[in-house]
């Protein structure tokens, strides 16, 4: 990139005429003011402050699940799913913050597809312990996130 110093040199010098100095200032000058129209103005992370968050509501959700675990295992499971979405629903409603929305929607379809499958599990016990209750927890997720 040409500083002004550089264009104004270069006139000087005989280099460039000074009109077409003025015409490629002119020119730069509407294309830089022009925006895109294609263009997104998208930001996954703002900053650091979004990975603190991160981890700060993830200690919140991780701590309340081993709380209520110890208490009744499905009230954890339905509560860490709750709080997934409200933490999502108010960092891109409020916040406007991509990193943690996508981390906390992730974390909500990754729980209710494991509640899903513990579900499935207690009730029908239609496997045996092969590894086909991964298989099966995968499954739900992919079409969750679909």
């Amino acid at each position: 990139m040409y500083s002004d110093e550089d264009l104004d040199t270069a006139v000087k010098q005989g280099i460039f005429s000074a009109t077409d100095v003025k015409t490629f200032r002119q020119r730069n000058a509407e294309n830089k003011a022009s925006s895109i129209a294609d263009e997104e103005n998208f930001k996954l992370i703002g900053g650091f402050n979004d990975i603190f968050i991160v981890i700060a509501c993830g200690l919140l959700l991780f701590s309340s699940f081993s709380v209520l675990e110890s208490i009744n295992a499905s009230i954890a499971y339905v509560v860490f799913a709750i709080l997934s979405w409200g933490l999502a629903e108010f960092f891109v409603l409020k916040r406007k913050m991509a990193l943690p929305a996508i981390i906390f929607i992730n974390r909500f379809c990754g729980w209710c597809c494991w509640l899903i499958t513990l579900c499935i599990a207690d009730d029908f016990r239609f496997w045996a312990d092969d590894g086909s209750e991964f298989i099966c927890d995968c499954c739900f997720y992919a079409l969750a996130t679909f």
